[in-house]
């Protein structure tokens, strides 16, 4: 005979059960070496960083509030120059397809041949400007939000007026061709975000990564040139931790927090690893999307440093912040860390 048992035990075993999953560790939460800032570098740019990347010249090219202009820095940190050039002081022309000013730059990347391209938000174009910082060309694009330089002067662009993910241009201003119909990818997209889907980023060999906005959890899509998808990367742990942390809120008083982003995405243009920032963790994966190495990243005096932009250079990383600017990190090996300061 089975004893019955009584409702208030029962209660009191449903309230152990909860209060052990409160306190029992998650997924995404599991301690990951650290790796420490050098030093911050380039200390003129400060707070609203919009990006960094760096030309095959060695140059560095950094955008950051009120996002008007891209600033170009030597390899030892001086200016050397800015986007647009001394071109955009004279009076504006009344064609805004000759017009060089940047109202907003919601994001920008260099090509091969040191044009750079500005998807100018503010505008409602993308902006192409020569190695010189002479304007080359205007592509009109409602509210484009992300740009990346594609080989054969073709740019892929994302905006939030399309309803695909993302537009291939040329630079004549020409849609060559539309990639991805969100339905086909954007699951656990709400219909509220179908304009605002994602981000897009290159590598040198043409690959395109699309970084989803608005899915259950953290997602990196890589697409050929042609838009033919390839492998994918989601950080489903993240979605758990959040899950489990709205379950457990204080309060409805207590607003939930929001859901996990990828604040930052970058490819080793030599070995076309990937890293992937989400809040201070960093997230290294081979070229296939498998993982090789996860890192916690502080600043110099060991606060939790969140990354905004990231450049992978052969023996460093700068990691951009929204706040505090730019720091370096010398890279760490394939799965371990560097967590002394140097």
């Amino acid at each position: 005979m089975f004893r019955r048992i009584q409702p208030g035990a029962i209660a009191v075993c449903i309230l152990l059960l909860l209060a052990a999953a409160h306190f029992a560790p998650v997924a995404g939460q599991v301690s990951e070496p650290e790796i420490r800032a050098h030093a911050r570098v380039f200390p003129d740019v400060g707070a609203g960083l919009i990006g960094i990347k760096r030309d095959a010249a060695g140059r560095y090219y950094i955008a950051a509030s009120p996002a008007t202009k891209v600033l170009i820095l030597s390899a030892d940190g001086k200016s050397v120059g800015e986007i647009p050039g001394t071109a955009a002081k004279e009076p504006v022309p009344p064609d805004p397809k000759r017009n060089p000013k940047i109202v907003f730059a919601a994001d920008f990347d260099v090509d091969s041949s040191g044009h750079v391209l500005v998807a100018d938000r503010g505008a409602n174009n993308v902006k192409i400007f020569a190695a010189d910082g002479s304007l080359a060309g205007v592509i009109p694009i409602p509210a484009p939000t992300s740009v990346a330089a594609l080989s054969g002067s073709e740019l892929a662009v994302t905006s939030l007026r399309y309803h695909w993910l993302m537009g291939i241009y040329g630079y004549g201003g020409t849609l060559v061709r539309a990639i991805g119909d969100p339905g086909d990818f954007a699951h656990g997209a709400g219909a509220q975000h179908s304009t605002d889907l994602g981000r897009v980023s290159s590598d040198a060999a043409g690959n395109l990564y699309y970084v989803f906005l608005f899915l259950p959890e953290p997602t990196v899509r890589r697409f050929d040139r042609f838009g033919f998808a390839g492998s994918e990367i989601a950080l489903e742990e993240f979605a758990a931790a959040a899950r489990h942390h709205e379950l457990f809120s204080d309060s409805d008083d207590n607003p939930r927090p929001a859901r996990t982003q990828i604040s930052a995405l970058a490819v080793d243009s030599a070995t076309q690893e990937i890293w992937i920032a989400i809040g201070n963790e960093l997230r290294r994966f081979d070229k296939n999307g498998l993982p090789i190495g996860s890192y916690r990243t502080l600043s110099p005096t060991g606060a939790p440093l969140s990354a905004k932009a990231i450049l992978v250079e052969p023996d460093r990383l700068l990691l951009g912040t929204e706040a505090w600017g730019i720091f370096d990190f010398v890279k760490p090996e394939k799965g371990s860390a560097n967590p002394s300061a140097h």
